[in-house]
């Protein structure tokens, strides 16, 4: 037996010894086989040992206890080669060790779990700073089962931290497109679902919009809602240029959410030639007045909700280059003022104009501009 499967499952086994009810039922025999015997029922009974330790599990466990062995197994960890660690929580994976924590699913800075659901959202989690490479393979482990939504955004995140370097993230895309479809997942979304949407942002999964605009629709969980608007709108952040166009290309896309539809074309940066050409071909469309309206009230939109994210980070959009955005902007606008192609627009117009010129003489006043 080599060295790391040893010291593996001795921490399997003190982790077996301590708390016999750590297992789930699925994985009860397995479990108990590899750390050795079965420890002694408090009650006489007849029941098997896979019974008896499901009852224990029901009967003992509390979330307090299990955030205690997880401390101890983090301390375990600590003292072996990351290499060995990785290999040990794999060994911990495989063997179907899980418990509830009475955690929420909280991301913190750089994509870091502050907390975790289940033992085994938090050794994925761990895995994944162990041991990038080693985290980014065994997610096709958990895609396999891909009984926890949780998990498998877990899973998405760690496979993505490997391929972004690469630029390879058809499969990245792929995945989180099949978690989108797990209608089961969906219909009473969990913290970890939600969250893990975020790796459609990050792999500027574009085929997710329409699965997103079916979400914003009414009778959907609110959380839903909420978590599909916010992809919406980062995706664009993340990749502007290249969502923008895609949007060109479908003009279809967000047709039942035109408020929303505004909110996304104003975050177009109009300086730019490609951006701006994307938005007057939106302006050209026969769009619902309300919805340039709420356009031109929006543009440049550089408004942002903050937030800790699996993979992307916060987009801050600084006092200094939010003015630069509305100089910039009160020129295209003036320009489109004078011609014919955007006249259905014109009191629109006249009353961004208004605006933006209003906010450019603040950030003068301000400093954040040269007079």
């Amino acid at each position: 037996m080599s060295t790391k499967t040893r010291t593996s499952l001795l921490i399997l086994a003190g982790l077996c010894l301590v708390s016999g009810w750590f297992f789930w039922p699925r994985a009860l025999g397995t479990a108990r086989d590899a750390s050795g015997p079965t420890p002694t029922p408090r009650v006489a009974t007849q029941a098997t040992p896979r019974n008896e330790q499901a009852e224990r599990f029901a009967t003992t466990q509390t979330p307090e206890a299990l955030r205690s062995e997880i401390a101890n197994l983090e301390r375990a960890l600590a003292k072996l080669p990351p290499a060995e660690a990785a290999a040990a929580l794999v060994d911990l994976l495989d063997a179907g060790v899980d418990g509830r924590t009475g955690l929420a699913f909280r991301v913190g800075p750089g994509g870091a779990l502050v907390s975790a659901p289940t033992l085994r959202v938090w050794m994925l989690h761990r895995l994944g700073q162990l041991d990038r490479l080693l985290a980014a393979a065994y997610a096709e482990e958990i895609f396999a089962t891909g009984n926890s939504p949780d998990e498998w955004s877990v899973a998405l995140r760690n496979q993505w931290r490997e391929a972004a370097p690469l630029g390879e993230m058809a499969a990245v895309r792929e995945r989180v497109l099949e978690m989108m479809h797990r209608d089961e997942w969906a219909e009473s979304p969990s913290a970890g679902f939600l969250e893990g949407l975020d790796l459609a942002v990050a792999s500027v999964a574009w085929e997710a919009v329409p699965r997103l605009e079916e979400w914003l629709a009414p009778g959907q969980p609110t959380a839903l809602r909420a978590a599909a608007w916010l992809t919406l709108d980062r995706m664009v952040l993340e990749a502007p240029q290249d969502t923008l166009a895609q949007y060109a290309g479908h003009p279809d896309w967000l047709a039942s959410q035109p408020m929303l539809r505004a909110g996304v074309m104003a975050r177009a940066n109009v300086e730019n030639p490609s951006e701006r050409a994307v938005v007057e071909t939106y302006l050209r469309r026969d769009i619902p007045s309300a919805e340039g309206q709420r356009f031109f009230e929006l543009l440049p939109n550089v408004s942002t909700a903050l937030s800790h994210n699996l993979a992307t980070p916060p987009h801050v959009v600084s006092a200094w280059t939010a003015a630069q955005r509305d100089r910039a902007t009160l020129a295209v606008v003036q320009g489109w003022r004078t011609s014919s192609a955007f006249a259905r627009w014109e009191s629109d117009l006249a009353a961004a104009e208004e605006r933006l010129a209003e906010s450019v003489a603040s950030a003068k006043r301000g400093g954040y501009l040269t007079p």
